[in-house]
């Protein structure tokens, strides 16, 4: 909940163009570590990769290119990549055991991995040389991002209640970001914010502060219950699934 996903994407967004691939891995568990680099094998068409390769297969093309740092590959058009002097930067997201990269880590290579977890002994255990440690926000950061994100003057005085709640947020930006877009999109004013929150409190809290992920949904813990019987029940049948790869026809089809 304090944006390393999103420091690591902003950090693809500001210097992507030093690299001649990015590979970004989704790593919370092994089957989407693997499927991931199968899927990075394929899109790059090594070795012959396509969609239907058996994934251990692509899984170890991909991670034979990646030990020849440096070379020229064909991308599905038919063009050469041109070389750069960063060859590949590899993002392995949301690392909670650094034991399931074990038979993934790009061994012997001259690339760049970035490496995201909640667990701050990650680092020790893995080979990366840089670590960052991110803080919660202070209150005077969370009040003025909280304006920010509500569009209230940042310049008026923190209401007693709200700075309350600041501190049950424990300085998130991610509980920030969901209440905060929450206020804004159905334009509530401090009061009217304050009075609802009072009320779905104990809701909220049902999860430690700590723990808040985006399966956690502040907007979506205020907004379920207006809706009607057939969403409720699409959205009973989507918890079955893996959230990261719902297929956008299946919500069509629904």
């Amino acid at each position: 909940g304090v944006g390393k996903t999103q420091l690591a994407a902003e950090y693809v967004h500001r210097f992507g163009s030093k690299f001649q691939v990015i590979i970004w891995i989704t790593a919370d568990d092994r089957v989407k570590v693997s499927d991931g680099l199968a899927n990075a094998a394929s899109d790059l068409a090594l070795g012959g990769c396509n969609a239907v390769t058996d994934s251990t297969i692509a899984t170890k093309a991909i991670q034979s290119w990646l030990k020849q740092t440096g070379m020229p590959i064909r991308m599905r058009n038919g063009s050469l990549a041109e070389l750069i002097d960063e060859p590949w930067l590899l993002v392995f997201d949301n690392v909670d055991d650094m034991a399931l990269l074990r038979d993934f880590w790009p061994l012997r290579s001259r690339g760049n991995v970035i490496l995201t977890s909640r667990d701050p002994f990650t680092s020790f255990e893995s080979q990366i040389t840089h670590s960052i440690r991110l803080e919660p926000l202070s209150k005077e950061q969370s009040f003025e991002l909280f304006c920010k994100i509500t569009r209230h003057d940042i310049n008026t005085k923190c209401p007693p209640q709200l700075d309350h709640f600041l501190d049950d947020w424990g300085g998130l930006p991610i509980a920030l970001a969901q209440i905060g877009g929450f206020v804004r999109e159905n334009g509530l004013t401090w009061q009217d914010f304050i009075g609802l929150y009072a009320e779905n409190a104990p809701l909220l809290h049902a999860h430690r502060l700590e723990t808040w992920q985006y399966e956690h949904s502040i907007a979506t813990a205020f907004s379920i219950d207006r809706l009607d019987i057939t969403a409720k029940g699409i959205l009973w049948a989507l918890t079955f699934l893996d959230p990261e790869k719902i297929p956008n026809e299946l919500l069509m089809l629904a």
